[in-house]
């Protein structure tokens, strides 16, 4: 029974990564943008 939870878990971390994805290729102004550039190293 818990393995069904589990998959739906990894749906829900699927999606929710996804919107994040998007929303830094959409929103560069926007603050994960900036955090997520500078921990990476992007821009410099």
């Amino acid at each position: 029974v818990w393995r069904s939870g589990v998959r739906q878990l990894e749906k829900f971390n699927l999606a929710l990564l996804g919107i994040w994805c998007w929303r830094m290729l959409v929103d560069r102004d926007g603050l994960w943008f900036r955090v997520l550039a500078a921990r990476s190293g992007v821009g410099e």
